[in-house]
Order: structure tokens, then C-alpha cells, then sequence
């Protein structure tokens, strides 16, 4: 077991984990380098897939590719798992806590109650660590966070295996081997390349700047679409994406939104009003 793990507050969830356990394994990078070298920036809007009720929109890529690539990238390798059963994949992160190996994993926030409430939503995209288990609870580095925390291994369980869509099935992931663990031009510039393509290059309409405009112009056929409460609904969705999980911080902005659900909703629309097209 681990009885100090390097734990750091970061702007991003999963660059934030990749750093610190690469800082476990005796490298120091920055998160910035790693969010690069993982070719982080990205998005898609596909109006068609509906999560938590909303079309889904998404700033980020698919779990775990910042930290795959970026891990492949300084010249190492990593391994990642899921399971069929939450008995399997809970055996599996405790016998590599037992040889001293934190564990990263993808859950879902709102099981996660040591975070704010502010942040507990039904999102099954949240990256953490668990680096050792104490008193039947597990030990959590949370980059959201600047302590680390604890969790009991009911609500660790739930945030693994939680049936929300896209369901995780308790993926786990760690390092196998930090390499040369060295940045180089062409990691940089494959990444930059990559990074290019996601945005520029894609021919369907969902992905990067295309799907930006797609989104942009679906926004403003909205009040001709759909009833006021799906439109409070769907706007309410690409903000909380947006500013809670793909900008790393600027949740905090949310703390001065009126407290109430109506004032929220007249917040929301009245938002929309004054940003829409004429």
C-alpha cells in the first residue's frame, strides 16, 4: 500500500491524474505539456445521442486518450481494464494497491460525495486516483481538489459501475513504465498534427469546428424545436459541460448563479435571449 502519494490540485481531471501518478513514478512534467501531448482539445456535438436527457456535447475526448497518448508519447507504456462484474474489477484495484500501484479510474461524479455538491451530476466521465485502502475506505486523489479524500467502497463501486450512459463498466488504468519519460519534437508535433486533424480535417458535421457551427446554428432553431423547459434543459447542459468539466475550473462561476430553480431557469433563458442571433 501507498502511505504517501503525490497528490497535486489541478485545472483538469485527467490530465491532473496522468501528472500526478506520472509524478509517483519520479517524473515531473507540467499539466499543460501533458494536456498537449494528449491532444486534449477537441469537440463534438452529436444531436442525435442523448446524455442526461440533453444531445450530447462534449469538449474532451474518449476516456483515458489524454493519458494514453501522452503516457506513449514520453515514450512509455501504460494498461487499462474493465469488467463484467463489479466483484472483478474491485479484486483488480485492490491487488494493484497491494503491490503499491495507484490506480486511476473513470466514474461517475454524483456517487462521488466527497466533491462539493455543486459538482454531482450524473456525468460517468470523472478521472481520480485510489492509491491505498484505510479503515475499509479507499484514499482518493481528486485534481479537483487540494486535499486529497476518502471514500467508503459502496459509493466507490456505484461511481464505477453506474448504469448512466456511457456506462464505464469500473475502467481502470495505470502505468506500466515511464520509458524515457522524455518530451521530444516529434511527440510535440504528432500531437499538434492530431490535435489539426480533430478540429479541421473531419468531414462529418459533429466533430471540431464543424461541429461547433453545427451546434451554433441547432441553438438557434430552438425556440421553433422544442418547448421552453427543453430548451432551459439543453442550454443548462452545454454550459454545465462546458464550464464544469471541459474548461477545468471555471465551475466556480456557477457558484454566483441564483440559488433557485426558477431563478436559475429565468437566468438561463434570459441568457439565451440576449446571446441568440436576431
Amino acid at each position: 500500500m501507498i502511505s504517501d502519494f503525490p497528490h497535486q490540485q489541478h485545472a483538469h481531471c485527467e490530465s491532473g491524474v496522468t501528472v500526478n501518478l506520472l509524478k509517483h513514478e519520479g517524473v515531473t512534467i507540467s499539466e499543460p505539456m501533458v494536456f498537449g501531448l494528449g491532444a486534449g482539445l477537441y469537440f463534438v456535438h452529436v444531436p442525435f445521442i442523448r446524455v442526461s436527457g440533453a444531445p450530447a456535447t462534449g469538449y474532451r475526448n474518449w476516456f483515458m486518450t489524454i493519458f494514453k497518448k501522452s503516457i506513449r508519447r514520453l515514450g512509455g507504456r501504460t494498461n487499462s481494464h474493465q469488467f463484467s462484474s463489479v466483484d472483478a474489477g474491485m479484486e483488480k484495484m485492490d491487488r494493484l494497491l497491494e503491490q503499491g500501484k495507484p490506480v486511476g479510474m473513470v466514474g461517475n461524479v454524483y456517487y462521488l460525495d466527497y466533491l462539493p455538491e455543486i459538482y454531482r451530476f450524473h456525468f460517468t466521465g470523472h478521472n481520480l486516483v485510489v492509491y491505498t485502502e484505510k479503515d475499509g475506505a479507499y484514499e482518493v486523489s481528486d485534481p479537483l481538489l487540494e486535499d486529497v479524500s476518502s471514500i467508503s467502497a459502496e459509493k466507490l463501486k456505484a461511481a464505477r459501475f453506474s448504469p448512466i450512459f456511457p456506462r464505464t463498466r469500473g475502467r481502470l488504468y495505470y502505468i506500466e513504465d515511464v520509458g524515457h519519460a522524455t518530451v521530444t519534437p516529434a511527440g510535440v508535433i504528432e500531437s499538434i498534427n492530431e490535435v489539426c486533424y480533430n478540429m479541421v480535417v473531419p468531414p462529418i458535421p459533429w466533430i471540431g469546428c464543424r461541429g461547433i457551427q453545427t451546434l451554433a446554428k441547432r441553438i438557434a432553431r430552438y425556440p421553433r424545436q422544442y418547448p421552453e423547459k427543453d430548451i432551459v434543459r439543453y442550454l443548462s447542459n452545454i454550459v454545465q459541460m462546458q464550464e464544469v468539466i471541459g474548461t477545468g475550473g471555471a465551475a466556480s462561476v456557477l457558484c454566483t448563479l441564483p440559488s433557485s430553480r426558477k431563478q436559475r431557469k429565468d437566468s438561463t433563458i434570459r441568457l439565451y435571449l440576449q446571446c441568440r442571433p436576431d
